[in-house]
C-alpha cells in the first residue's frame, strides 16, 4: 500500500525554516572556531611554563590533532577571503558564500588570490541550477588547478625551447618532456598514486641541486 504524504502545514513550514536556519548557523560555526584557533596560534596564547606548543595545546585541550586544527583555520580563512572579495568587487557574486566546512576546505586548497575567482565560477554554476555542494566546489578547484598546471607546463616548454641555443641534448629534452608527461598523468589521477607533495619536494630538490 502506497503511503500518501500530506503537505506540510503552515506551522510545519515555519518550523522547518527555523530548523534549517539552525543547521546553517551551526554549519558555519567552523568559521568562528577557525578564527579563534588562528588568534590563539598567532598570539601564542597556547603557551605555558612547560613550553607547550600549539600542536600540543590542540591535542591536550581540544583532543584534535594539529592537522585538524589547520583544516579549520584554512577553511575559515577561505570563507572570509571570499566574503571580503565579493563585498569589495562588484564583478564577483556576493550573494552566496561557502555554506559548510566541506565546501570551504575544497576552496582552501587554492592560494588566497585564486579562491574568489574559483568561487565565482561555483556561484555561476549554482545560478545555472546546479546544487551547491562540496563536490561541485572540488570539481571547479580541480579544473582551475588543471588550467594553471597546463599554463605552467606550456611556459616551461617554451623556456626549454628558448634555451636550445645554450646547448641542450636530445636525451635531456626527451627526459624532461617525459617528466612533464608523467606529472600530468599523476595530476589527472588526482595524485592517487603519487602525491602532489612528493612531486613538489622532488622539484625543490632539483632546484637546490642546480643552485649549487
Amino acid at each position: 500500500m502506497e503511503l500518501i504524504e500530506h503537505p506540510l502545514t503552515e506551522v510545519e513550514k515555519d518550523r522547518l525554516k527555523e530548523l534549517e536556519q539552525t543547521i546553517k548557523d551551526n554549519f558555519l560555526g567552523f568559521v568562528a572556531v577557525g578564527n579563534a584557533l588562528t588568534e590563539i596560534r598567532d598570539n601564542r596564547l597556547y603557551r605555558d611554563e612547560n613550553g607547550r606548543t600549539f600542536e600540543g595545546y590542540c591535542t591536550e585541550f581540544w583532543d584534535i590533532c594539529s592537522r585538524r586544527a589547520y583544516q579549520l583555520i584554512d577553511a575559515a580563512h577561505a570563507v572570509e577571503n571570499v566574503n571580503n572579495c565579493t563585498q569589495n568587487n562588484t564583478q564577483l557574486s556576493g550573494i552566496i558564500i561557502p555554506q559548510n566546512e566541506a565546501q570551504a576546505r575544497e576552496l582552501a586548497k587554492l592560494p588566497p588570490e585564486e579562491q574568489p575567482i574559483v568561487w565565482n565560477k561555483v556561484v555561476k554554476k549554482v545560478e545555472d541550477g546546479h546544487p551547491l555542494t562540496a563536490r561541485l566546489t572540488k570539481s571547479e578547484v580541480l579544473l582551475h588547478q588543471g588550467e594553471s598546471f597546463h599554463r605552467q607546463v606550456k611556459k616551461s616548454k617554451s623556456s626549454i625551447k628558448a634555451a636550445a641555443k645554450n646547448r641542450q641534448s636530445d636525451a635531456f629534452f626527451d627526459t624532461w618532456e617525459r617528466l612533464w608527461q608523467q606529472i600530468e598523468i599523476e595530476r589527472q589521477k588526482n595524485w592517487r598514486d603519487t602525491s602532489r607533495k612528493v612531486v613538489l619536494n622532488n622539484l625543490v630538490m632539483l632546484m637546490e641541486i642546480l643552485e649549487k
